[in-house]
């Protein structure tokens, strides 16, 4: 729906919609395995930021800021912000839906999934394998 809203017409320049469209090129660039294995690590950095949250308290912005400051600065596959990038490229025909759907957006969901879940496990693992 970001991706549609954006793409109103007048809302931005000419150039500004060009470069949305080469962000979602970029961002389906890697092609799966490569949006994978990224993924893996920006749903591993997701984790860590939710794990941080409790002990943070006032400084929960800064935290938020930095994980996702680092995801975006090391190029890693987030579905969420990546789907926005993606689908606007497919909207404006850069690239076909197949390509977004299987060469993005699966791989970046499976990813951000196992990279935050195996980052999960083993912390919880690691907090009982004493008692265990």
């Amino acid at each position: 729906m970001i991706a549609a809203a954006v793409s109103i017409p007048g809302l931005f320049p000419a150039d500004a919609l060009n470069a949305f469209t080469e962000l979602g090129l970029k961002a389906i660039e890697p092609g799966i395995i490569g949006v994978l294995i990224k993924g893996v690590f920006a749903g591993w950095l997701i984790a860590l930021m939710v794990w941080l949250m409790p002990a943070a308290s006032s400084a929960k912005f800064f935290v938020i800021i930095a994980v996702t400051w680092l995801i975006a600065a090391a190029h890693f596959s987030h579905v969420i912000a990546g789907s926005v990038e993606g689908a606007f490229a497919a909207m404006h025909g850069a690239t076909g839906w197949g390509s977004f759907l299987i060469g993005f957006l699966l791989p970046a969901l499976v990813g951000n999934s196992f990279g935050g879940v195996v980052f999960v496990a083993l912390l919880n693992h690691a907090q009982v394998k004493e008692e265990v």
